[in-house]
């Protein structure tokens, strides 16, 4: 599902001709912080950046976060939802994933 942002927000937003040039996405490698014009996003090397949070849980919380190992980046790979964590599985299963950012 997309993300939805409501319209009074959307009236705010700059999406005309050169937006990609505009607009910054910004990010964290091991070395330093990453701000860059989302245009040059495809352009950036993605296993460079780190998550913005790490994956915990707790007894009695109401979500099922946790770690799945996938065959296929022999790595373990955090999920925030059983939701999360079946598709990951799934992609496991596809035998053509590559790599997989959490």
């Amino acid at each position: 599902m997309p993300y939805a942002i409501g319209p009074a927000v959307a009236e705010t937003l700059d999406t005309g001709p050169g937006w990609a040039r505009r607009w910054m996405a910004r990010w964290k490698t091991a070395q330093a912080e990453v701000i860059c014009p989302v245009q040059e996003l495809a352009s950036i090397p993605a296993m460079a950046s780190m998550p913005a949070r790490g994956f915990t849980w707790r007894a009695g919380q109401r979500h099922r976060p946790g770690l799945l190992y996938l065959s296929a980046t022999e790595r373990m790979h955090g999920f925030e939802s059983l939701a999360e964590r079946n598709l990951l599985l799934a992609l496991d299963f596809l035998g053509e994933v590559v790599e997989v950012l959490s």
